[in-house]
């Protein structure tokens, strides 16, 4: 009789784990080196990994008005390094739009061992998690916001270009499209994805550009912050300039703008909690067959409204634009006096038509949300905002609370014309 001892069984997620920080730690290294190759000193800042993920970290104290970063523009990539690489045939012979342009380059430098741009694209994360990226579970959750049919209608829409632009390119540019592995729908979605949240809009020498700028792009997002970041032609760099302080070892932040969660889950893959600018999203369109439709969408025109336009619902802020637009739309009287609806009230029976429909629409949007506010109260209380599942309740969660702040606001307004019809 033998007796085999069992082996053990190997960790293979800690053992992929070790390989991945490796990696990413020689990774790291190849990119510092690259950077100090082309003259770009970051003395004061460090990439470090934070509770939240990879960031900027300061490695002193930072005053304001310093130099943040500055990086030349020898280094970017953009639609005008794409054509004047093996793309160049390609895009002078097929129209395509900035992003498809600078997803092919990020495709194309990506399957090159030998890309200029490697140490930068082996930086840039190799998954994301924008709600393109949701799977069907993590799409049920976000049911009921408007980001459920964007998201829809965004991954539909990636398809049909993917499938009119790169049938195209594989049969007429085989020389530079040569796998279609490297150049797959996802690989697609990826280069997509780390334009969206990474790219910068700058003016260069009078020329607006989108462009891919090493270092820069790991600055992680807070609305708090206020700095300045421009291409100064002279030097022919992006700067950035920080009126906010940093302390040793701080992470240090820079803003992307003034977005509402449900823009930086689609764009950047996250949401934030007590975010001053978030907001929801309601369209109110006039029907064509509507009467004097041509002089309401001029009067809407002269208060800055387009028909097809969004109004932004915010917390503590009543929807007067909305309701103004409102006026307009169901303004009966004289045509010359059209535009004064857009500021007051055109008759106390009008006021209430417009508000009663308003408030059962925004409870209708309520109602269809995958999840009751009270289930999300309670979730919310033990989210620590570091996976795709809580970015989607904060989203979920801060929707409803501005739902139902403007339905509170807009039954007050009921209320207070009610109470005054009674007493008159």
């Amino acid at each position: 009789c033998r007796c085999v001892m069992a082996a053990r069984a190997p960790n293979l997620q800690t053992d992929k784990r070790k390989s991945k920080n490796k990696n990413n730690k020689k990774n790291k290294t190849q990119f510092l080196s690259w950077l100090a190759e082309h003259n770009i000193s970051h003395d004061h800042t460090a990439i470090a990994t934070f509770p939240s993920g990879r960031g900027i970290q300061a490695t002193r104290d930072i005053k304001p008005g310093e130099v943040v970063f500055s990086i030349p523009r020898t280094i970017f990539m953009s639609t005008v390094t794409a054509s004047n690489s093996i793309l160049k045939r390609v895009l002078d012979e097929i129209k395509l739009s900035v992003d498809d342009q600078l997803a092919l380059h990020l495709m194309v430098e990506r399957a090159n061992p030998n890309s200029y741009w490697k140490p930068f694209l082996n930086m840039i994360p190799q998954e994301y998690s924008q709600s393109i990226f949701f799977n069907t579970e993590e799409m049920h959750e976000l049911e009921g916001s408007n980001l459920h049919l964007l998201t829809e209608k965004l991954k539909h829409q990636i398809k049909v270009d993917y499938n009119h632009i790169f049938p195209k390119l594989f049969l007429e540019f085989p020389e530079v499209f040569t796998s279609e592995t490297d150049f797959s729908m996802a690989q697609y979605k990826w280069a997509l994805a780390t334009i969206w949240s990474r790219a910068f809009d700058l003016t260069i020498n009078g020329q607006k550009q989108r462009v891919l700028v090493p270092f820069a792009d790991l600055f992680n997002h807070a609305f708090n912050v206020i700095e300045t970041h421009a291409f100064d032609d002279k030097k022919d760099a992006l700067i950035c300039r920080t009126t906010s302080s940093f302390k040793k070892e701080d992470q240090i932040y820079i803003n992307y703008g003034p977005f509402p969660n449900h823009k930086l889950l689609r764009l950047y893959g996250f949401t934030l909690e007590n975010n001053p600018h978030d907001s929801v999203d309601l369209w109110a369109p006039m029907s064509p067959d509507a009467p004097e439709y041509t002089i309401k969408l001029a009067a809407l025109a002269n208060q800055g409204i387009q028909n097809d336009q969004s109004f932004q619902l915010r917390k503590g802020r009543p929807p007067m634009a909305l309701l103004g637009a409102l006026r307009i739309q169901r303004y009966e009287g004289s045509p010359q006096h059209i535009e004064q609806a857009f500021h007051r009230a055109v008759s106390t029976e009008s006021e209430l038509e417009i508000l009663y429909a308003l408030i059962d629409a925004l409870r209708t949007m309520l109602a269809k949300y995958a999840t009751s506010t009270a289930h999300d109260h309670q979730l919310i209380k033990t989210c620590h905002s570091t996976s795709k599942k809580d970015w989607i309740l904060i989203l979920r969660f801060t929707e409803k609370e501005i739902l139902e702040d403007n339905i509170m606001m807009l039954e007050a307004m009921k209320d207070a014309i009610l109470t005054a019809v009674i007493k008159d």
